[in-house]
């Protein structure tokens, strides 16, 4: 004898597998942020570790402006010294963050490129997805460590070198 499924058996059934994908989906959305979080931190250090080295190289100070504009982030640099010298383009980050420097959130964050390879201002950043706590989630940068090879202030200066010091 054959049995057929009734509408409220049918009714479950499509429900659950709703529910299933429903959790699959958060669960994916999730795991994309994260990955969008990643690859715009990994753009930002590359923009900043550029700024740096054409600093010291031009002698020239430059400066970068990490500013919230809308739902996005935008970090700007330009020369200070040279006004006509060549822009970067602005790099826009995709993933929405939650930016603290020193735990104090910021909306705007001027960093300062000199052409001695120094970087103001000094402290850590953490770069987190709201509604995430930065004190225990986020991606931390001691801006010390991303500039400095030994991880302190002290490290190796990229400007000119001079003799005596060789």
């Amino acid at each position: 004898m054959r049995r057929t499924l009734t509408l409220l058996e049918v009714m479950v059934g499509i429900a659950l597998i709703l529910l299933a994908s429903a959790l699959v989906g958060w669960k994916l959305s999730e795991a994309i942020s994260k990955k969008q979080l990643s690859s715009d931190l990994e753009k930002l250090r590359s923009r900043f570790l550029v700024c740096q080295r054409i600093a010291a190289t031009t002698q020239a100070d430059w400066q970068g402006v990490l500013e919230k504009k809308g739902k996005s982030w935008v970090f700007e640099s330009a020369c200070i010294d040279n006004q006509k010298a060549k822009k970067f383009p602005p790099l826009k980050l995709e993933a929405a963050l939650s930016i603290y420097l020193d735990g104090e959130k910021m909306e705007r964050l001027v960093i300062d490129f000199f052409a001695t390879g120094h970087v103001y201002p000094e402290g850590t950043i953490v770069f987190c997805l709201p509604p995430a706590d930065p004190k225990k989630e986020g991606a931390e940068w001691k801006l010390s460590s991303i500039f400095y090879r030994d991880g302190d202030s002290t490290g190796k200066r990229l400007g000119p070198i001079h003799p005596s010091e060789v």
